[in-house]
């Protein structure tokens, strides 16, 4: 069993950790992401987005996690926004994913989300903008 001090612990290490080098990335085809999702069941959107597709995990900052009403450790991350900079045809944002490279064996997946509400791109300028939580279960 993992006791709470060490969730905690354990996704804060994670969280600051200089090393902890994810991408979030956007995915616009209709996909439920399952626990054997791979990298290849996403399709990356056509539009393109600024500052870029693929946002840092490292580059936010994460609130001290907590322990919440599940007895998980969780971090209530920052809101993500992309803005779409250039713009060829309406798209549809079913959901968000987050890679990570492992130095033995390439890229890894961590986690995947399908937004509640799809998120429409029509224009440049048009904005994603969703929040990011860890969750020390999804650690362990």
């Amino acid at each position: 069993m993992i006791l709470n001090q060490g969730k905690i612990a354990v996704l804060r290490q994670l969280l600051r950790s200089a090393t902890f080098d994810c991408e979030v990335r956007l995915f616009a085809n209709d996909f439920e992401p399952t626990m054997t999702s791979v990298q290849g069941d996403f399709t990356d959107p056509t539009n393109g987005y600024s500052p870029s597709l693929v946002r840092q995990v490292r580059d936010f900052t994460w609130p001290d996690p907590t322990i919440n009403g599940t007895d998980d450790a969780e971090s209530d991350g920052p809101t993500i926004t992309w803005t779409c900079d250039s713009f060829s045809a309406a798209e549809t944002i079913y959901g968000l994913y987050v890679t990570m490279l492992d130095e033995t064996s390439g890229i890894k997946m961590l986690m995947a989300a399908r937004f509640g509400t799809p998120v429409e791109i029509t224009a440049v300028n048009d904005i994603v903008a969703k929040k990011l939580n860890w969750f020390a279960n999804d650690l362990f």
